[in-house]
């Protein structure tokens, strides 16, 4: 299994899910994973459903595990250049 089935099967097979649950990953809260998108410093798109301010944001899955999975080969990257 790959990072994108272990987290679609964490999350019940849905495609979806709510910034808030996507904080999770980081260790924050929906409001300061919406400013650090908005500022830059996490590169995870976000959408609403209808479109609307108030509304549930939401992120793909998807795009989660490509973003562990690019942090993993960093960090690995990293950890060999720090002990060559």
């Amino acid at each position: 299994m790959d990072t994108f089935e272990l987290l679609l099967k964490h999350y019940h097979f849905r495609p979806y899910i709510p910034l808030e649950e996507a904080g999770i990953l980081w260790g924050h809260t929906e409001k300061t994973m919406k400013e650090k998108i908005d500022a830059g410093d996490i590169r995870l798109p976000y959408f609403t459903s209808d479109g609307k301010q108030k509304s549930v944001k939401l992120v793909r899955v998807e795009t989660i595990a490509k973003i562990l999975d690019q942090r993993a080969v960093d960090a690995e990257r990293d950890f060999k250049n720090l002990w060559r």
